[in-house]
């Protein structure tokens, strides 16, 4: 298990900035300069720092006495040094209910600095999926150009009227107010990015396509449970830290002793030796044990818990997957040779359609082309959550 999790540390700590995809080079520079991250993580060296200290010995003890007695009888003077501890097995025990417990803490981090990831990761995809609506319509424009020439020429030979006119700037301004909302709705995304990572200057202008990924078997994502997710493996870590707390408690039943030094003079006499005496815990009782139990078999469910809140995710979003990639594959079966708008345009030109018509094409290619760019947006940000530990590493 302590393999396991210097590896995913090691990896996670492995994104690199020299990622050619420029969402994973942003994404590492959030996670490296995340404030709340940051914060978790020197709350954790805290409470390292604590748990080691919490099984070290006992400050040792300094006693010194000085007795005066009758004159004819002289002083009594004694210095004693006394070092207690538990009983010897107690120590190994809480020993490695801390390791364990560092390690799920470690666990923990990872957890949290994968969740920041993929959070981020999803921003982004937003911020692609709102640039790409931009871009087609930006693209739509141009053909409303062209044809706004058109008209405008086919209106000074009397061919066209000034109804036909209006037609078209209608179009133009129903355009051109969705972009604006697309435009702000994409500044809105790109300052909700920038304050994941306060004054970093992350690279969003770069954004304007999603990465590559794979799409794995669904036994091989199910498998990533128990060997990558930090969540999961940090709920068993902690089962087996409370078995050692469990194992600690009972072993502090057990007596625990003081050793000492002592040193005294009395009348000209000088005595040395060593004492030793022994705690009795009678009055202990077994609530101790009893909660450490408790508290182990608490953990135990949450491990199935988080096993099946993992398994849950898994199989819904491959479920979202699958459909989503379906409309996909349906809008490029008709649409994916990008010759649409170009027959459109000459069957204008060539007086096979009217303006009405060529108004109401345009309409329908670009409501079916959002439609499939909402289908693209939705698998890909179901495809992200299956690949999250591919955040563990990313590609170069």
């Amino acid at each position: 298990m302590k393999k396991i999790l210097i590896a995913a540390v090691a990896l996670f700590a492995g994104i690199s900035v020299q990622a050619q995809d420029p969402i994973y080079e942003i994404i590492n520079l959030i996670v490296e300069n995340n404030p709340g991250l940051r914060a978790k993580a020197a709350t954790a060296e805290a409470d390292k720092a604590d748990l080691a200290n919490a099984n070290v010995l006992p400050d040792p003890e300094v006693s010194v006495s000085n007795m005066w007695g009758y004159s004819h009888l002289g002083n009594k003077f004694s210095v004693g040094v006394s070092q207690s501890f538990d009983w010897p097995g107690a120590y190994g025990a809480r020993r490695s209910a801390a390791s364990s417990r560092n390690q799920a803490a470690a666990f923990r981090l990872l957890a949290e600095r994968l969740d920041v990831a993929l959070s981020a990761k999803e921003q982004l995809y937003e911020l692609v999926y709102i640039r790409q609506q931009i871009g087609l319509l930006h693209n739509l424009e141009g053909n409303l150009d062209s044809l706004q020439a058109s008209i405008d020429r086919g209106f000074e030979k009397g061919e066209l009227t000034v109804l036909d006119q209006r037609k078209i700037r209608i179009e133009r301004y129903k355009f051109n107010s969705t972009l604006t909302d697309l435009e702000a709705r994409a500044h809105t995304i790109a300052s909700s990015i920038a304050a994941l990572a306060p004054g970093v200057d992350l690279p969003l202008a770069s954004v304007d396509a999603y990465p590559v990924e794979p799409r794995l078997s669904d036994d091989d994502y199910f498998a990533q449970i128990s060997a990558l997710d930090p969540a999961y493996l940090s709920a068993e870590l902690e089962a087996t830290t409370e078995s050692d707390e469990a194992r600690a408690a009972r072993l502090s039943k057990y007596p625990g002793f003081t050793l000492g030094y002592e040193y005294e003079r009395e009348m000209g006499d000088i005595f040395n030796g060593f004492s030793a005496s022994m705690t009795l815990p009678f009055l202990y009782g077994d609530k101790g044990r009893g909660a450490a139990q408790a508290r182990r078999r608490a953990a135990e469910f949450d491990r199935v818990a988080a096993e099946a809140s993992a398994r849950s995710r898994i199989d819904g979003a491959l479920r979202e997957c699958d459909l989503w990639n379906r409309q996909r594959q349906a809008y490029i079966d008709v649409f994916g040779d990008n010759q649409y708008l170009v027959l459109l345009s000459k069957a204008y030109r060539g007086g096979q359609i009217n303006v009405i018509d060529y108004f109401t094409e345009i309409n329908y290619f670009y409501e079916t082309t959002l439609q499939f760019l909402e289908a693209d947006y939705r698998y890909r940000c179901a495809l992200a959550s299956l690949n999250r530990f591919n955040l563990l590493i990313t590609p170069r």
